[in-house]
């Protein structure tokens, strides 16, 4: 488990098409002092690839959050919702 206090509590997958959810969903979430990793937020390198920066998320959370909208999950959310499978059991955390 990640000790650091720094790291985000949630690193947050969900599609573009669903922002306007999900950034009101943060924005409570940020009201109540629950730290997060967005990816469109995050201070990452513009052209740094996005499997580094994605992963680099991934490693400091210590929970992940999957939206799923109407339109179900984006090619990139696939990404990431496997790769968050394979950090977590990796990482020995509980995948639910």
């Amino acid at each position: 488990m990640i000790q650091d206090n720094d790291a985000p509590h949630l690193f947050v997958s969900y599609s573009r098409r669903d922002s306007d959810y999900v950034t009101a969903v943060m924005r409570s979430l940020k009201e109540r002092k629950v730290s997060y990793f967005l990816e469109v937020e995050s201070d990452h390198m513009p052209g740094q690839p996005f499997l580094a920066v994605l992963h680099s998320g991934l490693r400091k959370a210590r929970m992940v959050a999957v939206f799923v909208g109407a339109g179900g999950l984006s090619s990139y959310q696939r990404l990431e919702v496997n790769a968050a499978v394979i950090n977590s059991v990796e990482r020995g955390l509980r995948v639910i």
